[in-house]
């Protein structure tokens, strides 16, 4: 490849639209004209209910050997085209841990002067926001191969970060990666390599980096965060969020020592609401970390409710984004 590299408007100069894809992988082959057609129709881009994942889970590209999954989580009405159950694990732990906004499959362009990550919610802050560097680039200066597409020597890869997630206006990039793949790996490996270059990227942009690689949580808490996370609409509502809060005063305000079930039951009755309201709004509050159960344990309704998970949520935040808030 050249050591000199086009721009991004370079590399869209004359390009067309051309007709809908549907996916932006599969088995034909990449040509200059069909990269150019999927960014031009939005893959890679986008955001809020505008994003469009860059490698989408479709028919056509259904694994042999791993599970895709089209999920839908409480931060945002977006369902997230996730390529392995680790990606599915992660999303869900991302979703409870706070993110705002979780786009999964998210390119990382390697030409300069891409659309920056965090460009798409305000026209004012765009503007302020620093030209990008392709990752051709930063492959070059790091001394790591880029890659080109199979077959096409003169056409660079299009990588991408597993979830990219927005979260009290920063850019969190997860590299998701299976912890018995990265511990075979060597360090020299293409696998580490490519984590190394998202790390690389995520800097550029002023984003943080993680590695997500199943250990941090048991399955006992993915279990639970599945279990209890509650649709949309109940974290956003007003009706649901002043009901919730009035249930949660009550249950609050009860003895620890109660039996988990009894205690759920009492709040709804002081809160003058239906118990099985009042159950709704329990998972809600467990899962946002309104009453502090750990999640890390059985819910057990024949026992008193086990405390603690407002620690272990914390203690993933500053593991996972770097944060205490």
């Amino acid at each position: 490849m050249n050591s000199t590299f086009e721009s991004f408007d370079e590399f869209l100069e004359g390009a067309l639209r051309g007709a809908p894809l549907t996916n932006s992988v599969g088995r034909a082959p990449m040509t200059r004209s069909r990269l150019q057609s999927l960014i031009l129709q939005g893959f890679g881009q986008g955001r809020g209910d505008q994003y469009i994942p860059w490698i989408r889970v479709t028919r056509g590209n259904a694994p042999r050997m791993s599970n895709h999954f089209v999920a839908v989580i409480s931060a945002q009405p977006l369902p997230l085209h996730l390529l392995s159950g680790l990606e599915y694990g992660a999303a869900r732990v991302a979703s409870w841990l706070g993110a705002d906004e979780i786009r999964p499959q998210f390119p990382l362009f390697p030409w300069d002067g891409h659309p920056h990550p965090a460009a798409g919610l305000d026209a004012a802050a765009d503007s302020a926001l620093p030209r990008t560097r392709g990752l051709l680039d930063i492959a070059r200066d790091a001394g790591i191969k880029h890659g080109c597409y199979v077959g096409a020597p003169d056409l660079p890869y299009v990588a991408t970060t597993d979830l990219l997630i927005w979260r009290h206006q920063r850019l969190h990039f997860w590299s998701v990666k299976p912890s018995e793949v990265l511990a075979k790996s060597k360090p020299e490996s293409r696998v580490h390599q490519r984590i190394r270059l998202e790390a690389l990227y995520a800097d550029a942009v002023g984003g943080a980096h993680a590695v997500y690689d199943g250990s941090h949580v048991s399955d006992r808490l993915l279990a639970n965060l599945e279990w209890l996370e509650p649709p949309r609409h109940e974290r956003t509502a007003p009706e649901e969020v002043e009901a919730r809060r009035k249930f949660v005063d009550r249950f609050n305000a009860r003895g620890a020592e109660e039996r988990l079930d009894a205690r759920i039951e009492a709040a709804a009755c002081d809160a003058a609401m239906p118990i099985a309201e009042g159950q709704r709004h329990f998972r809600a509050a467990a899962w946002l970390g309104q009453v502090d159960i750990d999640l890390t344990q059985p819910v057990l309704m024949s026992r008193p409710m086990t405390t603690g998970g407002a620690g272990t949520k914390r203690a993933l935040q500053t593991e996972l984004l770097g944060e205490l808030q």
